[in-house]
């Protein structure tokens, strides 16, 4: 890998455990399988690719859909913990097990960050993620397919769009989240960043799911200020 590929992929492991950490408050735990409940996780790709370009000069992002949010990551959680990470470095991520999904992939789980390697985005999710999901899934094909089947059932543009929320208006924390529990009759997390020249931008909703991958309640912790307006970014032509 070139030094330049490098330092992108050094970024996007900082950038995507910036907003691992915003959700959880205890230690990192590596090594375990013990969870308590799949953090599934979206994001809009509009917010993604402007947090990304304004983290550092040069920054660039692929291709990414207009009209739908994509995957950022299905996470087996201890609650309180980071974690579980890492259980099983001998499973590397092989493009080959997850058969047939990628074009799928391509359009939901979109690597948005312009990286070296096109996979290295699933690969990430995949090994650090992916490999702790045992006893619950226990493939490669298993953990893609099941978030994939979980985007398209669950996507958070539609559900937004039945409350009257759409992209390029400005909406309380309490109309967002109301949107959601409407739908899902369940509680969810809201993420946001900061731009210090815009306002609170909307970046990730999270919603949890028991090891019956039965929807539950997430804690109610946000980032978002709850108090302001919370910016849903139109996608840029």
């Amino acid at each position: 890998m070139t030094p330049k590929g490098l330092i992108a992929s050094a970024l996007l492991l900082l950038f995507c455990s910036a907003s691992v950490d915003s959700f959880f408050f205890g230690p990192s735990t590596s090594g375990g399988r013990n969870w308590d409940v799949f953090v599934f996780v979206q994001n809009w790709p509009e917010s993604v690719c402007d947090k990304w370009t304004n983290q550092r000069g040069g920054n660039t992002c692929n291709k990414y859909p207009k009209n739908h949010w994509t995957v950022h990551g299905a996470w087996p959680t201890q609650l309180g913990t980071r974690g579980p990470n890492d259980c099983d470095p001998s499973r590397k991520f092989n493009l080959a097990e997850v058969g047939g999904l990628e074009r799928d992939l391509d359009e939901w789980w979109t690597p948005i960050q312009v990286n070296a390697r096109k996979t290295y985005f699933w690969e990430h999710e995949w090994e650090k993620h992916g490999t702790c999901a045992l006893p619950v899934i226990e493939t490669q094909y298993q953990y893609f397919k099941q978030a994939l089947d979980w985007v398209r059932q669950y996507e958070m543009g539609e559900i937004f769009r039945t409350s009257g929320i759409v992209p390029g208006g400005d909406y309380s924390f309490n109309d967002i989240t109301e949107a959601i529990r409407r739908v899902i009759n369940k509680t969810p997390q809201v993420i946001c960043y900061y731009n210090r020249n815009k306002p609170s931008i909307i970046l990730e909703v999270r919603i949890c799911f028991s090891q019956s991958l039965q929807l539950v309640d997430c804690n109610n912790y946000s980032n978002c200020d709850r108090n302001k307006m919370i910016h849903y970014p139109t996608p840029s032509a």
